[in-house]
C-alpha cells in the first residue's frame, strides 16, 4: 500500500516533485523482494519513475531520473532481472524496457547523422564484458515468449549500431545460432538484425584468399538462396519466406 501511495502522488505530482531521488536504492530493493506481489509494484512504481509506462510524460526530470541507473551496478541489477523469465515475466519485460530506455536517453548521432565518439554511456556499459549484459540479451532469443524475443532483438541491434567494435565480435555470443531457432511469429524485428549485423562479424571462417560470396556469418547457416534473399531484397522480404512453407527456387536450397 505505502509503495502505490507513492507511485500514484508521482503520478499525480511529480512536476512539483521533480527528480526522484535514492532511484538506485529502489532498484537494489527490487531485485531483493521476496514476494511477487511487492516486486510487482516496486515495478510498477519504476515504470512511471523512468518514464515507461505508455501514459508518462516525457519530461526533463525523466531523463534525470534514469540517468542515475547509468552505471555498471543497476546495469547489473536490470540484467537479473531479464534473466528471471521463468520466474517472473513481469520483471524480464520491465528489464528489457528500461535497458531500451537508457539507451535512448542519449543520442549516437548529431543532426547530420555523424555518429558520436565515445559511444554514449548506456551504449559502453551494456557492451562492457565485465557487466556481462550482451550474453544475457543475446541468450534471451532462446526463450519462447514472444514479447522477450522481440524486445531483446530490437535491443541487441539498436546496440550495434555504430558500434563496430562490439559488433565484429557478436557471433561469439551465439546470437545468430539463437535467433535462427526462434519460432515466433513475427520475424521482422530478428531479421532486421540478422540483416544489420551479418556482414559485419570479424570471424575467422574464410581463408583470406576466399572467392566465396557473401562473406557473411551466416553462410553455413542458411541456404545460399535465402542468404541472397536477405542481402538483396532485405530483411522484411526474408522475414516472410523463413516463416512460410516457400517452395520458390531463390528461396530454398
Amino acid at each position: 500500500m505505502c509503495i502505490q501511495s507513492i507511485e500514484r502522488l508521482y503520478v499525480v505530482h511529480s512536476k512539483e516533485i521533480g527528480v526522484f531521488p535514492d532511484l538506485p536504492r529502489i532498484m537494489h530493493l527490487v531485485t531483493r523482494a521476496t514476494s511477487k506481489e511487492i516486486r510487482d509494484c516496486f515495478l510498477s512504481l519504476l515504470e512511471v519513475v523512468v518514464g515507461i509506462r505508455e501514459e508518462s510524460q516525457e519530461r526533463l526530470y525523466m531523463v534525470a531520473n534514469i540517468e542515475q541507473l547509468l552505471n555498471p551496478d543497476c546495469m547489473k541489477c536490470l540484467c537479473s532481472m531479464v534473466m528471471e523469465d521463468h520466474k517472473n515475466i513481469n520483471s524480464s519485460i520491465f528489464g528489457l524496457r528500461c535497458l531500451t530506455r537508457l539507451t535512448l536517453v542519449h543520442k549516437d548521432v548529431n543532426f547530420n547523422g555523424v555518429p558520436f565518439f565515445p559511444i554514449p554511456t548506456a551504449k559502453s556499459l551494456l557492451c562492457d564484458a565485465s557487466v556481462g549484459a550482451l550474453p544475457i540479451l543475446c541468450q534471451v532469443m532462446l526463450t519462447d515468449d514472444r514479447r522477450l524475443v522481440e524486445r531483446a532483438a530490437i535491443l541487441i541491434n539498436h546496440l550495434m549500431r555504430h558500434n563496430d567494435s562490439s559488433c565484429r565480435s557478436l557471433y561469439l555470443t551465439g546470437v545468430f545460432y539463437f535467433t535462427l531457432r526462434s519460432n515466433i511469429e513475427n520475424w521482422e524485428p530478428l531479421a532486421q538484425l540478422l540483416y544489420d549485423t551479418h556482414l559485419r562479424q570479424d570471424v575467422p571462417c574464410f581463408p583470406a584468399d576466399t572467392t566465396m560470396e557473401p562473406r557473411s556469418v551466416l553462410n553455413n547457416l542458411l541456404p545460399i538462396g535465402l542468404l541472397k534473399v536477405l542481402i538483396r531484397h532485405g530483411p522484411i522480404r526474408f522475414a516472410k519466406i523463413f516463416v512460410s512453407d516457400n517452395d520458390t527456387p531463390e528461396g530454398k536450397s
